[in-house]
């Protein structure tokens, strides 16, 4: 018997052992000021595999120094592509003069790579920005394999009748045809947003093609969306069949719990179902998406 469990105890042990990874490399990336700046959800580093193999990964910073080449002012984006090893091909350090916030990095067929994000930047690597610099619009970027910048948009609106606009993009999917949709969240009543003074800091889809140009915009409101709640879209993947869109968000009721939130539009942003999920305790779908201050821990300028 005892023979048999030391036995057991040595097979349990090497099975354990054999489950574990070993760690093929271990690096770090930036400069000496601060990266991924702010807090959840405004602080994220995203990644993205090409068809190659190699990585890319973004993420927002405060350096000018080390493997971040300059700061164009406040906070900028950063690009960065590795091979598989873990070894620097390029950086790229873009945006404007105001904060810039990347937020998503899918990998193109041509090796490239597309960011999207949010600025209050007026000038810089992002045109078109919409109203003053008080006000946030979505940016969407592409790069070639090279780390060169081909296009860099802005997307969303402006103040309108005292009602600010507020824009954001959280995610970004290729969904064919050199076409992409981006999902996040507006305020805005204007520009690329239509009018509808019922709802405001709702979900937002946003479908542009290879260069850029918008091909629609919709604003999605959960069912029961009103003064009191606001809707937000954080993340979304293109069915298999690519006939439509799954997105999945928040809805923050905020006089009691937030709920998940979770959609499905069709190709021309027309919704098919829709669904909360949640108890009477606040759910989150990535850690504290209620989390809101406006000294020093959320770097918006005003909590939505």
């Amino acid at each position: 018997m005892k023979n048999l469990m030391t036995f057991i105890f040595l097979l349990v042990t090497s099975i354990i052992k054999a489950q574990t990874p070993d760690t093929l490399w271990s690096k770090t990336y930036g400069g000496s000021g601060t990266e991924v700046v702010g807090t959840f959800p405004d602080a994220v580093v995203a990644s993205a595999i090409t068809a190659s193999g190699n990585i890319y990964f973004v993420s927002s910073t405060q350096s000018n120094d080390g493997m971040v080449r300059s700061n164009k002012g406040s906070i900028d984006c950063w690009l960065v592509k590795y091979n598989p090893n873990g070894d620097t091909i390029w950086t790229k350090d873009f945006g404007g003069e105001d904060i810039d916030l990347p937020t998503d990095v899918i990998a193109l067929p041509d090796g490239g790579c597309m960011v999207c994000g949010w600025t209050y930047s007026l000038t810089g690597d992002f045109t078109g920005h919409h109203g003053t610099a008080d006000g946030e619009d979505g940016f969407i970027a592409r790069f070639d394999s090279s780390g060169n910048i081909l296009w860099g948009k802005q997307y969303g609106g402006a103040d309108f009748m005292g009602v600010p606009g507020h824009d954001w993009l959280r995610s970004i999917i290729a969904t064919g045809d050199d076409k992409f949709i981006a999902v996040g969240q507006t305020n805005s009543q204007n520009y690329d947003l239509p009018t509808d003074l019922n709802t405001f800091y709702v979900g937002w889809f946003l479908e542009i093609d290879g260069n850029g140009n918008k091909l629609w915009s919709r604003k999605i409101v959960s069912p029961l969306h009103n003064e009191d709640n606001a809707n937000i879209l954080y993340d979304a993947a293109l069915m298999s069949d690519k006939s439509s869109v799954v997105a999945i968000g928040t809805v923050e009721y905020w006089a009691s719990a937030a709920k998940i939130w979770i959609l499905k539009i069709d190709t021309t942003g027309t919704v098919i179902w829709q669904h909360e999920y949640g108890t009477s305790v606040s759910d989150n779908i990535a850690g504290q998406v209620n989390a809101c201050s406006q000294n020093g821990g959320d770097i918006h300028r005003t909590c939505p």
